[in-house]
């Protein structure tokens, strides 16, 4: 497989659409398990109400005479098992030890194996002979089971992930080069380097200090390269299977939201591989790996919403959490175990607009790194409360489900950009402050979500898509680098009635890191001011968040709030609003937050409105031609009340009567009220 051209992936026809909500689970068949257990398992999976089963590996190499080769007959026995209980399959192609896949490990010598201290499974994409192993594997995968009746997709590449620096893989590079730049001269030109011919190039002194001095672009490239590398794997992958199978679901699936993550450590690209798949999934572990969001409704809200606006919003695809936590993550973890999350998880994905839902996993590890660690069952196959908090939501989808597929998210019309390159950037000239362009976009989305709004996360490049064009607000968190493309994309939104936010030194660099002369680069007259200067600290706390202060003169724009030494803090346009300081970093400066609200806040849809609800509660809006959905999750741990005004006056049903809930009529809307339990869900249905 060959790389594509720099931000080019390749996208499969007759995408496949999820019409309803999907609950299951993921089922490993392992050659010392019996298969009197295996039945228990998944006999126990139907019986909770779950109605999916990811299964890995797809072929049991175990079952063959030399216990080496390609066999089926373990997973033959548990296909059959769920088309007989009606569970739809799903076969995970690429995800755990690649000798359970794509060949056995006497067919991989030394030189297969990527050059890399990050690489996360022991098999160099790039290398010709590896390529041609992963495409039989798959055809023969593809070829055995076309056409069975429970299988419903593949799991192209589960957790995509990429880092090598072999022969093969940089050979790519060199090529990926070629097709972005006109010239080695003009590369040079950009990159501050000489050399003369592609093959010159090697990533390895790209990150050394002194080359750093002259330009960020390589380490930059290297990751869009990555970035497209994988997105090519899933596409070809694809391809692959549609030689042979043109019905099963093509998935692919990234590790968090890209927006929450250091996209470097895995390669991905949320937008890139929603692009290539059919079905986009994200991996979702709230209290795994030193990450802790028990109690924290909002960071989890930004994962799905970060998921839902790459692979639904801006590209159009079904989008699944293909694996969410269920329980501890290793034997002795400390932090990890799951109480009643799972609930809690499981109903705010539905409700931020998931089509499908996959728990890792339905039972304990039975050995290796996380033997006992996650599971809904004890080791016996029992299963636990975990799996009756699944049920609970399982038994709402059973009755409701062809009402809440389809969902598109209320945004009450704003939108968070978030570019993966600014990002990345940020990242590269504070090695100090690693994540701070993340940390800004996720107090932005906190600061919007206190107030009732869940706002999309968008890519400019798809600012004037068919499935934005609702958007009134757009907010720049902690733009630093903007491409010329995307001061003119923001340009022509403000033109057409667009109102922007940004904040800090924004558009001071362009896309390859020069700096503008006069920053906004491109944006003066529309922002309304200048940049003149930056200083940190600054002595002014109460409009200083994070220590950081930008000196502006205007230039069109009204100053609507000084610091004390008489800088402007905000400047206004008629249809912009510029803050001085990475507000993002600290949403609590009063002064600045009271700038905003007075700019945001008239500009908003307010079609639907949540009008009341505490700060550890997730209120989402969702609606389709024929419904409307008030969704709640209640992180507290006592009960809270929510109130909405929904557009529309159709008969409303509550999805959770353990939720108490009135609603009365008022004009053309209807006002609804719920009382949720401590650490519970409540759901309101509405037809239009």
């Amino acid at each position: 497989m060959d790389v594509p051209k720099a931000g080019v992936w390749g996208i499969l026809a007759g995408m496949k659409k999820i019409d309803k909500p999907l609950l299951g689970a993921v089922y490993l068949i392992e050659p010392h398990v019996e298969w009197r257990r295996q039945e228990l398992d998944l006999r126990n999976m139907a019986a909770t109400g779950l109605g999916v089963v990811v299964l890995w590996p797809p072929c049991s190499r175990w079952d063959a005479a030399d216990g080496v080769s390609m066999a089926f007959d373990s997973i033959d026995r548990a296909m059959e098992l769920c088309r007989e209980l009606g569970l739809r399959v799903i076969l995970e192609l690429e995800g755990q030890n690649p000798a359970f896949q794509f060949a056995a490990d006497s067919q991989w010598t030394e030189d297969m194996l990527p050059q890399s201290d990050r690489a996360r499974h022991w098999v160099n994409y790039m290398h010709p002979r590896a390529a041609e192993q992963i495409d039989e594997y798959i055809r023969a995968v593809a070829r055995h089971f076309k056409g069975h009746a429970a299988l419903w997709g593949y799991d192209l590449f589960n957790e995509v992930n990429f880092h090598s620096t072999d022969e093969h893989t940089v050979a790519a590079f060199r090529r990926w080069l070629a097709g972005k730049y006109a010239s080695v001269r003009q590369m040079n030109m950009i990159w501050g380097r000489f050399y003369g011919d592609w093959k010159d190039v090697h990533p390895a002194n790209f990150g050394h200090p002194y080359s750093k001095w002259s330009s960020l672009r390589p380490l930059l490239d290297w990751e869009d390269f990555r970035a497209d590398t994988i997105a090519g794997l899933v596409s070809h992958w694809g391809k692959v299977v549609r030689e042979i199978d043109q019905q099963a679901v093509l998935i692919a699936d990234n590790s968090w939201s890209m927006t929450t993550f250091d996209t470097t450590i895995l390669g991905n690209d949320d937008w890139k591989v929603a692009g290539a798949a059919e079905v986009f999934g994200l991996s979702v572990y709230p209290q795994s790996w030193d990450v802790r969001l028990r109690d924290d409704a909002c960071a989890v809200s930004q994962i799905y919403r970060g998921g839902v606006s790459a692979g639904g919003v801006s590209r159009g695809r079904s989008v699944m959490v293909s694996e969410l936590q269920t329980h501890n993550q290793t034997a002795l973890a400390r932090g990890s175990s799951v109480f009643d999350e799972v609930r809690l998880w499981t109903w705010q994905a539905l409700a931020h607009g998931v089509d499908g839902l996959i728990y890792w996993k339905w039972n304990p590890f039975t050995r290796g790194f996380q033997v006992s660690g996650r599971g809904m069952t004890d080791a016996a196959g029992n299963p636990n409360h975990r799996a009756s908090q699944a049920a609970e939501v399982a038994r709402v989808l059973a009755e409701h489900g062809g009402a809440l597929g389809g969902r598109r998210v209320f945004d009450s019309g704003v939108a968070l950009a978030y570019e993966p390159t600014a990002d990345r950037f940020t990242d590269l000239v504070t090695p100090d402050e690693k994540g701070l362009y993340r940390a800004s976009l996720a107090g932005w989305y906190r600061y919007l979500w206190q107030r009732g709004v869940i706002p999309t996360i968008v890519r400019l490049e798809d600012l004037d898509g068919e499935s934005l064009e609702h958007v009134r607000v757009l907010i720049m968190p902690g733009t630093m680098m903007l491409s010329s493309a995307g001061a003119q994309t923001i340009a022509g939104f403000i033109k057409r009635g667009g109102s922007v936010i940004a904040d800090s030194r924004f558009a001071i660099v362009d896309e390859n890191g020069f700096a503008y002369e006069r920053a906004p680069g491109g944006l003066n007259e529309a922002m309304g001011y200048v940049e003149v200067d930056y200083l940190s600290p600054y002595d002014d706390k109460d409009v200083a968040a994070a220590e950081r202060f930008c000196v502006v003169t205007p230039a069109g724009g009204q100053v609507i709030g000084r610091s004390r030494l008489g800088h402007p803090a905000a400047v206004v346009t008629d249809r912009t609003l510029y803050l001085a300081t990475p507000f993002g970093l600290d949403i609590a400066k009063g002064a600045i937050a009271g700038w905003v609200e007075e700019f945001l806040l008239p500009r908003l849809d307010r079609r639907h409105e949540v009008m009341g609800c505490a700060p550890d509660v997730d209120v989402v809006i969702s609606e389709t031609d024929k419904h409307v959905l008030l969704a709640a999750t209640n992180y507290a741990r006592q009960a809270r009340s929510i109130r909405a005004r929904l557009d529309g006056r159709g008969g409303v049903t509550n999805l959770f009567p353990s939720a108490e809930m009135s609603s009365w009529r008022q004009g053309d809307a209807t006002i609804v009220e719920s009382n949720v339990p401590a650490r519970s869900i409540a759901g309101v249905l509405m037809r239009r």
